[in-house]
């Protein structure tokens, strides 16, 4: 399952209409895919690699002295499949034609789901509990 969508990235202003945008299909599934974007009337152009989800630890590198990214997933679900999974992935952003950026940039992605029973599961545990209930009432 890929994050999907596109993540803008500015690279020398915050003013809108001069990010560069990235696609984000490779990361959470894996793989890597080239974009080519236009900003600031020049063209940016580079890859961007993901690796698949995780419910262990990750860690990127971190860039420019910043210390390396790390994220952890989990999976807290009950046999019953309730509860709850994080999922987390990493993934590398490339430039190939801005000479003031050398190499890589990384990212970590963080998915949460939680899973509850569905509603026909949810009336029919209700009306169970109901009907111990009326039992007991009489029983005494």
């Amino acid at each position: 399952m890929a994050v999907g969508g596109a993540l803008t990235q500015f690279w020398f202003s915050v003013a809108p209409g001069n990010g560069a945008v990235l696609p984000l299909d490779v990361v959470g599934v894996g793989g890597s895919v080239p974009y080519s974007s236009p900003v600031l009337g020049s063209t940016i152009s580079g890859t961007i690699a993901g690796t698949p989800w995780t419910t262990g630890s990750i860690s990127v590198p971190g860039v420019n002295g910043l210390p390396a990214l790390t994220a952890a997933g989990f999976d807290a679900r009950y046999a019953n499949g309730i509860g709850s999974i994080r999922l987390v992935t990493g993934f590398q952003v490339t430039v190939a034609n801005i000479s003031t950026i050398s190499g890589p940039l990384f990212g970590t992605a963080t998915l949460d789901l939680t899973f509850v029973p569905e509603l026909g599961t949810a009336m029919l545990l209700a009306a169970g509990v109901l009907g111990l209930s009326a039992l007991r009432r009489q029983r005494h």
